[in-house]
């Protein structure tokens, strides 16, 4: 439908002449009058329970404020929807208030539920509300120097403005964009239990107002057609404000009554309803209008000529025209009109013509249509608008072609009946939606007198005479639910007030006698106690002698320096001197394993404090004394390599604290360190993160919980050991939470601010340089501790070698060298270069990798492992080189060390495809087919299609 503009002229003269008749003569009610009354409404009493309530607070005062404006907004949307007269002022209310609706939205949220970033809050208003001022004086100026049309797709009046629009739309969307990032914002900061109901809100928020702002730009960019825009407003509306307004009545503190909550929960969900059902009712009346219309225009295309002015005249009032179409001879006559109307030739001879082919090529695929043909079939059926050029007059035409194809008939019918015959269904549903909102407001309060608001109102006096000190008061129940539970529950409360009153009266009049009684009693118990007290302390004393052997510092190294420190937080007295008990511990101790040196370090927090802890940790040291023993003892323990020993180690713990069935848990890292390269293997059992301190700079080496605490029933996990390597210099320190479980403060309520900073010790590290005394002295003069407190630091003391420069450049020489050779296919020399090259530079890890790889290429892989086993010598930090070692020695038939190599591995990765293929290889010919069978199903849930994989079991099925 082509648009027809009103000159500005025009506009005006019909403007001012209107003001003689009432323009609601002219008010005709559709689905988007309708829809648009509810959410009027809706903001209406929305608005009115917030600004009303006593002693609102801002955010409150803010949301109502919001409401009020979108009062103006929706009922712009009521007068241009409802209103058949040419006029789109209401338009401009809508347009003004768009803007101060939208902005409103953050600074309500910046205010709930409580204020924060006064300052923010208040430059955006300030840049907001002025943005909005220049906003609503474009938008006036732009109303009285545009003109106006008719959109028949949203039934309404505009002004034809439409760069504007896109415009205006964007620069709302952005306004939306602004208040859910500040919802956004404030549930991601939030941490109590408002985080969820600002999470509603916001949700709340993003659907009453992004998707409509969404829906405004694509209609204006002509991608969303305006009916579809006014559905989802209204729908979007209505379950954006039911959202907002239902999560902040649950959250608010402001002082409001029950029945309010009621009715407010009961006005919204059936607004919710009823718009659902309108849609469907007005729906309905649409197709019957369609329907009666279509029937009529086949009707008046079959009469004759000479009998139109007749028939229709006196039966078919709301038939304004109808015009005949030869398309054959491509002209068209009009056989009747009420009267006089132009309508553009161009566009009806396009239109019936479109019309006429259309319908012929459906003809002849009337037995399999496509889905494009059974589109266009139905715009067939469909209604199209027509406009007067000259007198702007408006009809609803329908479209029929008889038989062979020649003459096609439209019959334009009265925009205006049209208007009126939706009209009737609306005033009826406009009268039941009234009547419903009069019912829930005025009559759920009459209902519910009876059997809530009375008894509640009897329950409230009540409590205000027992609080005047009147407990003679006796209520009575008449219904039993639960507020009769609630009235029976409070005469028993003040039955037994006075009750405990008459007592406590007796009791003043003998008080005298009973201080004298009670004084002999606290005496008598005061000497128990203190007897039971000297006991306590004796089997505090026993338990700290039995402690003290177990938690060994004798570890010693020139390379490697272990310090510790220990504060338990209960302390006694004994024979007149001062002990400690807790349960956390510390141990270091020197360790051979496969006739290297190691120290083993161990740093662990018992379940409990006092005597709770140190038992779980005497049952710790006894059971952990005794696997170093036993390794020191049998010469099979001593040769196992690191990861293979920490991981049996803690198994074995583990197994001890899983028998008390969760009643003693222990968080510890479990470790050893190698005293030559400084690598450090450990095992973090929910213990706090271990911490470097490096250059003056302390930081967390790890980043991630893997193993839950030692007694954890259902512990499943691959139990994996993580790896280290140190450089000189370097300081690891570990301890337990008795290190952040600090009292920063006191409020002046008492109570103690506890602090939340994971990061605090790491900056009293970094003060302390790392010393553990400095560290602990800061802390007890600063703060109050709440725990044990135990701290283990391992610090590598080797001095670092510096290579020269010159060397350095030598090597990248040869590097280079050696590629060149590689990439001419000459393997000899770059082998010849790099053997020279390892032998004159032994510790340089480049050459080193570079010589492994050529002879692997080479499939030389006698003197790839022999390579392998002397780096690893040195560096076993390398786990890359370890998987390719392990490969080497196996293609050179050393099956058993490379599958220790491959073990090792798997201790520390143990989800590495390609060492877990290649154990179950070996296995595979070691014939340890149950292994290989755990293998391949762990393989299989990490990659389901790994070939290699499928390879083995093909093989493994074959043998078995």
């Amino acid at each position: 439908m082509e648009k027809r503009f009103l000159k500005k002229s025009t506009v005006n003269l019909i403007y001012f002449n209107g003001l003689k008749m009432s323009l609601f003569d002219s008010f005709y009610i559709n689905f988007y009058t309708i829809s648009m009354i509810q959410t009027l409404v809706l903001y209406i009493f929305s608005s009115l329970f917030l600004l009303l309530l006593p002693e609102k607070s801002k955010s409150t005062l803010y949301l109502g404020v919001c409401l009020v404006f979108s009062i103006f907004v929706t009922l712009g949307y009521v007068l241009s929807q409802g209103i058949y007269y040419p006029t789109a002022f209401p338009r401009v209310i809508t347009l003004i208030a768009i803007p101060f609706h939208f902005l409103l939205y953050p600074q309500f949220l910046f205010r709930f539920p409580k204020l924060e970033k006064p300052k923010t809050a208040k430059h955006f208003l300030y840049v907001q509300v002025f943005l909005s001022v220049l906003s609503s004086i474009y938008v006036i100026y732009a109303a009285f120097t545009s003109d106006i049309f008719y959109d028949f797709q949203g039934h309404y009046f505009d002004y034809n403005f439409p760069k504007f629009l896109k415009i205006y739309g964007l620069f709302t969307l952005i306004y939306v964009l602004i208040g859910v990032g500040v919802g956004i914002w404030k549930t991601i900061k939030a941490k109590d239990d408002s985080k969820v109901s600002l999470l509603l809100i916001t949700i709340g928020v993003a659907v009453a107002i992004v998707l409509p702002a969404i829906g405004n730009v694509l209609n204006k960019a002509g991608l969303v057609e305006r009916d579809i825009y006014v559905i989802n407003l209204s729908i979007f509306n209505l379950a954006g404000v039911f959202i907002i307004m239902v999560s902040y009545i649950n959250k608010t503190t402001d002082r409001s009554t029950f029945m309010f909550k009621i009715i407010g929960i009961s006005f919204l969900v059936f607004m919710l309803i009823y718009n659902s059902l309108g849609y469907f009712i007005f729906n309905h009346r649409e197709k019957v209008y369609n329907l009666l219309q279509q029937r009529q225009a086949k009707f008046l295309a079959k009469m004759n000529v000479e009998s139109f002015y007749m028939d229709i005249g006196k039966e078919s009032e709301d038939v304004e025209y109808v015009i005949e179409y030869n398309t054959k001879d491509k002209y068209y006559n009009t056989i009747f009109s009420r009267s006089e109307f132009n309508l553009p030739e161009d566009i009806i001879h396009k239109d019936l013509l479109e019309y006429t082919l259309l319908q012929k090529s459906l003809l002849t695929s009337m037995e399999n249509p496509s889905p494009k043909e059974t589109s266009h079939a139905r715009s067939l059926q469909s209604r199209i608008y027509r406009e007067d050029t000259v007198s702007h007059s408006k009809f609803v035409a329908f479209r029929t072609i008889d038989s062979n194809f020649e003459i096609v008939h439209e019959v334009g019918f009265s925009y205006t009946k049209y208007r009126q015959f939706i009209h009737e269904i609306g005033k009826t549903l406009l009268f039941i939606y009234l009547t419903g909102v009069a019912l829930i407001i005025f009559g759920t309060p009459l209902f519910l007198s009876g059997a809530l608001v009375k008894p509640l109102k009897r329950l409230l006096d009540g409590l205000r005479k027992v609080r005047k000190g009147n407990l003679d008061i006796n209520l009575p129940v008449q219904v039993q639910d639960e507020i009769g539970f609630l009235t029976q529950s409070f005469n028993s409360m003040v039955k037994s007030i006075k009750e405990a009153k008459i007592k406590l009266e007796e009791y003043s009049n003998h008080l005298e006698e009973k201080v004298v009684e009670r004084t002999k009693e606290l005496q008598t118990t005061l000497t128990q106690v203190e007897t039971l007290k000297t006991q306590q302390d004796g089997d505090y004393f026993l338990t700290t002698l039995l402690l003290k052997p177990l938690g060994t510092q004798t570890a010693k190294s020139d390379k490697v320096r272990i310090n510790s420190f220990l504060k338990q937080k209960k302390e006694f007295l004994f024979k007149q001197k001062a002990h400690e008990i807790g349960g956390d511990i510390c141990i270091s101790q020197n360790l051979t394993l496969k006739n290297r040196r190691y120290i083993v370090f161990l740093n662990a927090d018992a379940m409990g404090k006092s005597i709770q802890g140190a038992g779980g940790i005497l049952v710790l040291g006894s059971v952990f004394q005794s696997i170093i023993q036993r390794t020191e003892s049998y010469s099979t323990m001593s040769k196992i390599p690191p990861e293979q020993w920490i991981k049996n180690a803690f198994k074995e713990l583990h197994k001890i604290f899983e028998s008390f069935d969760g009643s003693m848990l222990i968080s510890l890292i479990l470790g050893i360190v190698e005293e030559n390269t400084g690598l450090v293997y450990y095992i973090n059992a929910e213990h706090p993160w271990m911490i470097l301190y490096r250059d003056g700079v302390a930081d967390f080496i790890e980043s991630e919980m893997y193993f839950r605490k030692l007694g954890t029933p259902g512990m499943e996990n691959d139990i994996f050991v993580s790896t280290f390597e140190m450089a000189p210099g370097d300081m690891l320190i570990m301890g337990s939470d008795g290190k952040d479980d600090l009292v920063m403060d006191q409020t002046t309520e008492n109570r103690r601010v506890i602090n939340e900073d994971e990061f605090l010790f790491l900056k009293r590290v970094e003060e302390a340089k790392g010393n553990l005394g400095k560290i602990c002295s800061v802390i007890q003069e600063n703060y109050e501790l709440m725990d044990d407190l135990s701290l283990l630091s391992i610090e590598y003391l080797q001095p670092p070698v510096n290579p020269e420069a010159e060397e350095e450049k030598q090597i990248n020489q040869i590097l280079r060298m050696s590629k060149k050779y590689l990439m001419q296919e000459n393997h000899v020399k770059a082998t010849d270069l790099l053997e020279s090259a390892h032998l004159n530079y032994p510790a340089n890890t480049a050459i080193s990798h570079s010589l492994i790889k050529l002879y692997m290429k080479q499939k030389n892989y006698k003197r790839a492992a022999v390579l392998c086993k002397e780096f690893l010598e040195h560096n076993e930090a390398d786990t890359s080189v370890m998987l390719k070692a392990s490969y080497c020695m196996k293609m050179n038939y050393e099956v058993e060390d490379a599958i220790e190599i491959s073990e090792r591995i798997k201790l520390r990765e143990p989800y590495n495809v390609k060492n877990l293929v290649l154990l179950a290889d070996m296995y595979t010919y070691k014939n340890n087919f149950p292994r290989v069978e755990k293998l391949l199903n762990k393989i299989s849930k990490l990659e389901p299609d790994n070939k290699w994989a499928i390879k083995i079991k093909d093989r493994v099925k074959k043998v078995s």
